[in-house]
């Protein structure tokens, strides 16, 4: 009984061709199902070109109706002001304004006419604080100006005289 010459070759060509199918399907399904990142972009005078993060778009669309999605703060680096991003169903994204209430900037998770998810979030500061947001999508882009609200919490007698 010797050696099968054959039998080596055959058994080597199955080996490559595994290993080859292997790391190809390996490198298909890293690929194609990495996450969806939406850059959120800061702009304006006084911030570096590219200042900014990216946020998983399953993060903003799979979160429970009326429920927001919170990241921040947010640092405009040189103007020290900090905010947060809230993303929820309940801003309207047809709309031309969002308000920021107490450091707390109330985004929409969609925008437009067709209810669109951003491909880019860019926010806009002017004079040290966020001005504008721009969403952009597939199909277009829709810019909201930022209102800014302060809710003062009520205080009751009882916390007054203490």
């Amino acid at each position: 009984m010797g050696i099968d010459m054959q039998q080596i070759k055959l058994g080597g060509v199955a080996v490559a061709m595994t290993l080859a199918v292997g790391l190809g399907g390996y490198w298909y399904g890293a690929s194609s199902h990495k996450p969806e990142i939406v850059p959120v972009v800061k702009t304006g005078a006084g911030l570096p070109a590219g200042s900014g993060f990216g946020i998983p778009l399953i993060t903003l669309t799979s979160a429970a109706p009326g429920v927001p999605v919170r990241f921040g703060p947010l640092d405009a680096e040189s103007t020290g002001s900090l905010v947060n991003l809230q993303f929820s169903t309940k801003v309207d994204g047809r709309g031309r304004e969002v308000a920021l209430v107490n450091g707390d900037l109330m985004l929409p998770v969609r925008f437009g006419r067709n209810d669109e998810v951003p491909k880019q979030i860019s926010i806009a500061y002017r004079n040290g604080s966020p001005a504008t947001v721009r969403y952009t999508g597939r199909q277009g882009g829709a810019t909201f100006n930022i209102i800014e609200e302060l809710l003062v919490q009520a205080t009751t007698d009882d916390e007054q005289t203490n």
